[in-house]
This record gives structure tokens, C-alpha cells and sequence, in this order.
């Protein structure tokens, strides 16, 4: 379903050190192996829940963030050293259908 800056949110259970964050891009159901491209989408890191944020608010309170405009299968976003953050949001640009295979939070360590 097309939705204006539609979203996909994951809270975790506390919040942890992010070393990268891996979205993989769901396949066409055809035999042809093509990519849905969810291209343009951003990528945020918060501590806390967005909910029903635009994708502004969602800037202005994110942690780290990035813009996606790539239509690899896999996308890798690798964290910068030390960052912690408990939540993870994916959101596109515009009208458009968010259609994601999976997303993966990698866990970091802490530089002492």
C-alpha cells in the first residue's frame, strides 16, 4: 500500500552500541532476481520510539542518520565508533510503498 513517507520501526530491549545496520531489499516474486527498489529511504538511529514522526521530525530527532539512494539488494550502513541508540527506523521520501525482505542491527563495542 502507498502511503506518504511510510515507516518501519524497531525498539530494542535497551540501548546498545550499533555497529551497522544491514537492510536487504525484498526480490520481485518473477524470475528475473530484480530488486524492489525502496530507493530513496533514510535510515535513523534514536533513543527512543519515533511513531508517527514525518520524516523532518524524524531528522531533527534522530541520533545518526542516512539517506539511501542506492537499489542494491543489500544495503550496509556502518555506525561511527561508540554510537548507542535503542531504536532503528527506516523511512522513504514521498508517496511510495516501504517494502523491506529484512533489516539486521548489528551489535558494537565500546571504545574505552
Amino acid at each position: 500500500r502507498r502511503e506518504f513517507e511510510s515507516w518501519w520501526e524497531v525498539e530494542l530491549d535497551s540501548a546498545y552500541p550499533i555497529k551497522s545496520i544491514v537492510v536487504w531489499n525484498r526480490k520481485d516474486a518473477g524470475g528475473d532476481n530484480r530488486a524492489y527498489c525502496a530507493a530513496p529511504f533514510w535510515i535513523f538511529v534514536t533513543d527512543e520510539p519515533l511513531a508517527t514522526a514525518r520524516l523532518n521530525e524524524s531528522k531533527k530527532m534522530s541520533i545518526c542518520a542516512a539517506l539511501v539512494n542506492g537499489d542494491d539488494e543489500k544495503i550496509v550502513w556502518k555506525m561511527p565508533p561508540n554510537l548507542v541508540g535503542k531504536c532503528v527506523r527506516v523511512q522513504v521520501e514521498g508517496v511510495k510503498s516501504l517494502q523491506l525482505a529484512q533489516v539486521e542491527v548489528l551489535k558494537g563495542a565500546l571504545d574505552m
